[in-house]
Formats: structure tokens, C-alpha cells, sequence
């Protein structure tokens, strides 16, 4: 017990000390920085994602590198839950996507007629993340079209992008969501799985998973994983902060056992509210980076972190300083992200 007082105390005055040594122009010096006790992060529902693999390790990291006691994941969902939450002050960082979260703060898409979400800044730039069909075998899906007439996973709760990404891909086909039989929510990975394998549902659109393609292809051999077609995606309209990409077979990310062409891809990041102060999103910034090294023991996903690139949401200023120091702040990234200030900037309060 003694050891933990005096460890705590210790860090306690590392944190002071830590704080009043920042003089960069631009950040308030009449106060010293002073660590919060405790950080709430929202999660998405689903146990075992990919996402949800790397903020475990980014919460457990922090609540072992800093002064900051607690860490609370909490399995929250989408924006649709923890932007409310967030703009109230009662969570300070979350995961997701760039583009849906650019939809947020500019209130457009499915976020039209909303607040403008300006109190959301990035934290961290994420990992690429793509949007893809899986089917058993079995249902004879090798193409959109043959969707048609069929029972597919399209949503998830409190994610409006799955059903953003779902249209513009069905689209993309000449198909809408009326011309599949039935358009179901997730309500997690495992009741998707199971309904796929057992015959109560077709297929799955949404976010590649490696445990769904795990699981149906212990169950039946292999796993159809699919992307658009040349011509699909000559059509797709693209939303901005979505891109193309292919995806390797036996993806050590993804585990998908095929290639898959011309997937929809989109970077998964942490945010974070602007009520954090730019020391403190600057010190969790640096840590994280300087220690990134660790966090690829956690998910080799997280080999992709920490890399700033145009089309992502604006940065929190504090995560601007450190990145304005490294390789990573290029002029394309500089650019696109004055854009965004300026773009915010305008957004009313």
C-alpha cells in the first residue's frame, strides 16, 4: 500500500511538473496542466472488433503510462449515441469513422437538420477499414446483383454510414434496398454469423470482419468476400473521405482467405471532445506515438496509426502542434486541414 502512495504520489508531481514546462506559443501558461482523474472512451457494440481491440489497448496504455487513474470503455455504438453525449460533456473520446464524422460536424447526409457536431475533433488518425459482402458459399453471391430477392445484414444501431455505404454500393449495381428481400440490423457480429451459417440470412454488408469470415469458414469451408466490380465502381459516387482499395489475400487485418477488388475504404480514428485542452490532447498524442511500437503487440492494425492524411476531420489543435513537429505534416496535409478549420470555423455554435 505504501508502494502505491508513494508510486501515485510521484506521478502526481511528474504531472505537475510535466505541465508547467509547456511554453509553445499559442497554449495558455496561466494555469498549470493539470491531469483529469478519469477519461470515458465509447466503443462500438460489438465485442471483439477490430476497433474495439485497439481502444482496449489505447485505454489500458493510458491508464498505465499516465496519471489519469481510469480509463471507461464503454459500449456505446455509433455517433448517434455518443455525440449527444459528448456535446454534454459526459465523453471525452470515441472511435470511428472519418467520413460519417465529417457528415456530423457539417450536419449533412443522414445528420441533415442536426447541430453542426463542431465540438469533435480528431485525436489520432486510425487504420483503413473497408466495406465489403460476405456470404457463405453456399448462397451463390459472387456479385451485388445477385443480392437481389435476398435477406441481407445492411444496418447497424446508431451508425447511419452502414446504410450510407450500403446505397451508394447497392447503387452502384442499378439496385436499391428495395429490390433485396429484407435489409436487417446487426445487432452484433456473432448474431450475423450465426444467421448467415444457418440460413436465415444471406449476407452481411458492412465492415469486413475477421471474425465473421473466421467463423463461416469453420463452419463451411470458406468464406465469399466481395468488393464492386470495374464497372460498379466506375458508377459508385463516392461521399467524401471514402476511397478504393483492394484488399490482399490472407490479410493478417482482415483474414479474408480471397483478394477482394475494389472495396469502399475509409479511415477509423480517435476523437475526442474540444472541451480536452490542447496540453493534454498533446501529451496523450505524443505518448501514444513515441510508444506506438508497444501497441503492435496489441493488434497489427495498429502499425497503421498516427499517420495524418488529407480527407480526414479536423485535428485537435493540440494534436496539430505535435504533428506540426514530425515528417508526417505534409503540405497536402496541411492544406486539407486549414481548409477544415476555416470550414469549422463558419459552423454556427
Amino acid at each position: 500500500m505504501r508502494s502505491l502512495i508513494v508510486k501515485k504520489g510521484l506521478a502526481v508531481l511528474f504531472a505537475c511538473l510535466l505541465g508547467l514546462s509547456f511554453s509553445a506559443p499559442g497554449f495558455a501558461q496561466d494555469k498549470p496542466f493539470e491531469w483529469p482523474r478519469t477519461l470515458v472512451m465509447a466503443a462500438p457494440i460489438g465485442g471483439g472488433s477490430p476497433l474495439q481491440i485497439v481502444l482496449q489497448g489505447i485505454a489500458q496504455f493510458i491508464e498505465k503510462e499516465t496519471p489519469i487513474q481510469r480509463v471507461i470503455l464503454q459500449p456505446m455504438g455509433g455517433p448517434s449515441v455518443w455525440l449527444p453525449r459528448m456535446a454534454r460533456g459526459e465523453v471525452d473520446m470515441a472511435g470511428h469513422s472519418g467520413p460519417d464524422i465529417l457528415n456530423a460536424m457539417y450536419a449533412r447526409e443522414s445528420y441533415e437538420g442536426k447541430t453542426p457536431a463542431s465540438f469533435v475533433r480528431m485525436l489520432l488518425p486510425g487504420h483503413n477499414n473497408f466495406f465489403v459482402t460476405t456470404a457463405v458459399p453456399a448462397a451463390g453471391i459472387t456479385r451485388l446483383t445477385d443480392l437481389k430477392g435476398k435477406i441481407v445484414f445492411t444496418k447497424d444501431p446508431g451508425n447511419p454510414m452502414f446504410e450510407q455505404i450500403t446505397n451508394v454500393m447497392l447503387a452502384s449495381a442499378g439496385m436499391t434496398q428495395g429490390d433485396l428481400k429484407a435489409s436487417l440490423t446487426r445487432v452484433n457480429a456473432a448474431e450475423a454469423t450465426g444467421d448467415m451459417i444457418e440460413g436465415r440470412a444471406d449476407a452481411n454488408m458492412g465492415t469486413i470482419l475477421p471474425m465473421i469470415i473466421l467463423e463461416v469458414m469453420q463452419a463451411k469451408g470458406d468464406c465469399t468476400v466481395i468488393g464492386l466490380t470495374e464497372e460498379e465502381k466506375a458508377a459508385a459516387k463516392l461521399p467524401e473521405g471514402y476511397f478504393f482499395g483492394d484488399i490482399p489475400a490472407d490479410s493478417p487485418e482482415f483474414r479474408n482467405p480471397h483478394l477482394v477488388k475494389n472495396s469502399i475504404g475509409f479511415k477509423t480514428n480517435l476523437y475526442c471532445s474540444t472541451r480536452m485542452s490542447p496540453e493534454l490532447v498533446y501529451t496523450l498524442t505524443k505518448l501514444l506515438m513515441d510508444r506506438k511500437a508497444e501497441g503492435e503487440n496489441v493488434s497489427v492494425l495498429a502499425k497503421q496509426w498516427g499517420v495524418p492524411t488529407p480527407g480526414l476531420p479536423l485535428l485537435h489543435e493540440g494534436a496539430i502542434r505535435y504533428y506540426k513537429g514530425t515528417s508526417a505534416w505534409t503540405p497536402e496535409v496541411d492544406s486539407w486541414m486549414q481548409t477544415q478549420a476555416e470550414r469549422v470555423g463558419k459552423l454556427p455554435k
